[in-house]
């Protein structure tokens, strides 16, 4: 008997996605033979299927139709954790809110004298470990595009942290203007604003490159000069999300701002060495002719991103129904 894993899912890998296994069997001459798939995670969701080989022998499984409803997406555990969004500390989120981690074991099954046996050699299953968070690949980027370029804190391909780009703020002029880095990702933000950054994390062994122990937090004034360092302290496990509080308030709370602060810093690091990635905070300027409202929506990258909305325009719209009769 040969049971091999052909193909994969990567062991860190968005969840909106195919995520295929493909395995092949000498016994797929058997009578009766199945590929026998068992999907489960840590909270208690499982499945037992039986797969027929295909044309060539081959299974073929995907498992995202299996799983796709089995995260927790909501944002406060049922300890009554504070909302995540005013979080005054990095939360580390490892199988819980927007990740999960999840085991696929394969093993073969066909008649033996006339009933189905499964595992009838009793063999070791081929099994594999992943880790899954509430992110997605683009269509164009094609099948099964490699995580660790598109979610590595070194990586210089993707936004790591957040899908908004260096375009969506046009800051490409002032990061280059303070000389913030190359690959730095700026955003505009208020004094009032909370919110959390989302980075993908891992202490090496699913996702390489983003093992980090500390963010600093630099702030500066208009002229660029230094006025004031914090730090978070973080601490990694394998296959984790860190929801990072690093918007101003949220600053505010934990530090408190400078007040000639015109832009911050944050920079991820592993033992004193900063990762290529690294994401600037620029103040907005708050108007108070006008209400201010905030909006907040899931991302790619397995957190949320926010939007700041103000001078809007209400309209009103009066239907009126008229119905004419013809004699």
């Amino acid at each position: 008997m040969s049971l091999t894993l052909v193909q994969s899912p990567y062991e860190y890998t968005p969840l909106k996605q195919k995520l295929v296994f493909v395995a092949s069997s000498t016994n797929v001459g058997n009578p009766g033979f199945r590929y026998v798939v068992v999907v489960d995670d840590s909270f208690g969701n499982n499945g037992t299927f039986y797969i027929q080989p295909n044309p060539l022998g081959a299974l073929v499984f995907d498992i995202y139709p299996v799983i796709k409803d089995w995260m927790t997406l909501d944002v406060t555990d049922q300890g009554g954790m504070q909302n995540v969004f005013s979080a005054q500390s990095c939360e580390l989120y490892a199988n819980d809110h927007n990740i999960m981690d999840i085991s696929v074991s394969i093993v073969e099954g066909y008649n033996v004298l006339g009933v189905f046996t499964e595992n009838p050699e009793g063999l070791t299953p081929v099994k594999h470990f992943m880790t899954v968070f509430n992110g997605a690949f683009q269509s164009f980027l094609g099948y099964q595009p490699d995580p660790a370029q598109f979610y590595s804190l070194s990586s210089n391909i993707k936004d790591v942290m957040t899908d908004l780009t260096q375009d969506t703020y046009n800051l490409s002029h002032l990061i280059s203007q303070y000389s913030l880095g190359a690959t730095t990702v700026g955003m505009i933000a208020n004094e009032s604003d909370f919110g959390v950054v989302t980075l993908p994390t891992d202490d090496g062994s699913r996702l390489a490159n983003n093992r980090i122990d500390t963010i600093q937090i630099v702030q500066f004034n208009a002229a660029g000069a230094p006025i004031q360092t914090d730090t978070f302290s973080i601490t990694m496990m394998v296959g984790t999300l860190t929801h990072a509080p690093l918007y101003p308030a949220n600053i505010q709370a934990n530090f408190g701002l400078n007040a000639n602060w015109h832009h911050y810093l944050c920079s991820f690091t592993y033992l004193g060495a900063a990762k290529a990635r690294a994401l600037a905070v620029f103040k907005g300027d708050d108007d108070c002719r006008f209400d201010n409202v905030r909006l907040g929506w899931t991302n790619s990258r397995g957190g949320w991103d926010f939007w700041n909305f103000t001078k809007r325009n209400l309209y009103k719209t009066i239907c009126t129904n008229c119905s004419q009769k013809i004699n």
